[in-house]
């Protein structure tokens, strides 16, 4: 396999990665919202 072709799927994971972990941020931010 491609080097090149592995540090494309890295970031890409990593950016879904960060994009999850946002997500996830803002629901909880949303389930405090509407507990309080």
């Amino acid at each position: 396999m491609n080097m090149e072709i592995v540090s494309i799927e890295k970031k890409t994971f990593e950016m879904m990665v960060a994009a999850f972990g946002a997500l996830s941020e803002k629901v909880a931010a949303l389930r405090r919202k509407s507990d309080t």
